[in-house]
């Protein structure tokens, strides 16, 4: 017989501090829940709860998800506080978990077979009170390997879903793709390296689409690929993709990071940062980007270069954040060792052939003796992948067109891709790749206007993320950071979003190349001079 152990629901009011500066103090209050340790104890070998998440809904019936550490005060396993905007809320789900993620207690909801064993079934009202704690100890239920969480009124045990990986990892290839094809088009030269992180960029931008609202967050989803999916199953995707990452890479080095700074008095809305913190595992803090944009670049870098590994050291500067009152940040860092390394004692100078018809000798990498190698070719394409570590789980895929690289970027597509990797087959061959060290930095402001999102640099929906007004991105960078050698390959990335105040950079003419200058009498527009400028050099004297 299952045992039923039943929790009183209390709310409890004690005062407390608010995160924010400014008049948030008057509008937020913290709440925090809790499971009683005074029930647990009276349980045989009773699981020791590690971490909650909850599902509440607020007075706009937004839901929104979390996931809270609890800690041990007196009889009460605890969350940490959370900052909410006073009023009504609804507890909808509630579930406590142990320290190796699975599901130990629920919190029953109304109409499901489990409801009859708690006198308080979910849904829960509570309310959020100015400059106080509101405490919400649900009643639960211990959770027996028998049990389903139809039983409990639950889809599945929290707010998981089964994620798509593949699905979404081809969103991400193809918004990738576009975003390439745009760069590779228009380089500072004719033989330009180019070398993006689409995961980096998709995962800053994924914070960010969840702080738009209206026709900006549909234009983003449609530039992102993401139409096919729900807000909630999007950031459920995020969370469960960077888990996969994470799995795979059982002798490979790599690492997916999230922040978010603040300027204080900027409010940022509960909700916003909750989604972020528990789908993107996002670092959130306050930066005085006005009163000290140095010292905000040194944050800033500072935690580029912590989560590269050193590799991106700098990433903005302080006149990059003149006019910045929040940035969100990803950094991305991958390393790891071929399956079968190269001969260094193999390495030779040989030529490489650029785009503009230039040669110039490289470092080049033999493998020496034949390589069983996964490969696909034809006659407008050779395309090899190099494994990476015993599970060979990752791998460097080099793709090099028979004609123009220029026209087969331009009519690269995602299929292409799949087409390759669906038809590889292992074949023996001699393998040269040349050794590389390559560092890029972008602005992806003009090829995020060229896929259509205009609005994001002149008046941007940021409903769901900030009740402040006149806010707009002033600049989203990216900096990558490549090695490949004999023993394998490491890869970084950061991406800053920067989310301004003021003139928007559209608005902003820098005469910085030729230009006419004329001085006229304004009634009659009378030309008194004209000049040709070419060339403008300092002034001496």
């Amino acid at each position: 017989m299952k045992k039923t152990y039943i929790f009183l629901f209390a709310l409890l009011f004690l005062s407390a501090c608010s995160w924010f500066d400014g008049n948030q103090i008057t509008q937020q209050g913290i709440a925090q829940f809790g499971v009683s340790n005074t029930t647990l104890q009276k349980v045989t070998s009773a699981p020791t709860p590690d971490h909650v998440r909850v599902s509440y809904m607020n007075a706009a019936s937004e839901l929104i998800s979390d996931e809270l550490e609890l800690s041990l005060f007196n009889t009460t396993y605890l969350s940490e506080p959370m900052l909410l905007n006073v009023g009504d809320y609804s507890l909808e789900e509630f579930v406590v978990l142990d320290e190796q993620d699975s599901v130990i207690y629920l919190s029953p909801k109304s109409g499901s077979d489990k409801a009859e064993l708690v006198s308080n079934p979910l849904p829960l009202l509570f309310t959020v009170y100015t400059d106080s704690t509101t405490r919400v100890i649900p009643e639960v239920v211990k959770v027996d390997h028998n049990d389903t969480p139809a039983d409990f009124g639950y889809t599945e045990f929290g707010f998981e879903i089964v994620g798509d990986k593949e699905g979404f990892a081809r969103c991400m290839n193809q918004f990738g793709l576009d975003l390439f094809k745009y760069l590779a088009d228009n380089p500072m030269d004719s033989a330009e390296n180019n070398f993006i992180s689409p995961t980096s960029i998709a995962y800053a931008l994924g914070m960010f689409y969840n702080g738009t609202g209206n026709q900006t967050a549909d234009m983003l989803k449609d530039i992102m690929h993401y139409n096919g999916y729900t807000d909630s199953e999007i950031n459920v995707l995020y969370k469960q993709f960077k888990e996969y990452l994470y799995d795979q890479g059982n002798d490979i080095e790599i690492s997916l990071a999230q922040a978010i700074w603040y300027q204080p008095g900027y409010e940022l809305l509960s909700s916003y940062l909750a989604t972020c913190r528990y789908y993107f595992e996002s670092e959130v803090s306050a930066l005085d980007f006005l009163g000290n944009p140095e010292a905000a670049a040194d944050t800033i870098n500072q935690w580029a270069s912590d989560n590269t590994h050193e590799r991106i050291k700098q990433i903005v500067t302080a006149k990059d954040l003149q006019a910045t009152v929040m940035a969100l940040a990803n950094a991305t860092y991958f390393k790891g060792p071929w399956y079968t390394s190269f001969e260094t004692s193999s390495t030779t100078p040989q030529p490489f052939y650029a785009s503009d018809g230039s040669v110039e000798n490289c470092d080049m990498m033999s493998s020496g003796t034949i390589t069983n190698i996964s490969r696909f070719h034809d006659e407008t394409v050779e395309v090899v992948s190099l494994p990476f570590g015993e599970d060979q789980n990752y791998a460097m895929t080099l793709i090099m067109p028979t004609g123009d690289i220029d026209d087969f970027v331009a009519s690269l597509v995602v299929s292409d891709w799949d087409n390759w990797m669906d038809n590889s087959q292992d074949e023996s061959i001699f393998l040269n790749v040349p050794k590389m060290k390559i560092e890029a930095s972008y602005s992806l402001v003009k090829v995020m206007k060229y896929l259509g999102a205009n609005v994001l640099f002149t008046n941007p929906d940021l409903s769901r993320m900030t009740t402040a007004d006149g806010l707009f991105v002033g600049n989203i960078l990216h900096k990558t950071f490549l090695n490949v050698d004999e023993e394998g390959a490491e890869a970084a990335a950061v991406t800053v979003i920067m989310i301004d105040i003021g003139i928007h950079d559209n608005d902003s003419v820098i005469f910085n190349k030729p230009f006419l200058l004329i001085i006229q009498e304004v009634d009659t527009r009378a030309i008194l001079f004209i000049g040709r400028m070419d060339k403008i050099e300092p002034i001496t004297d």
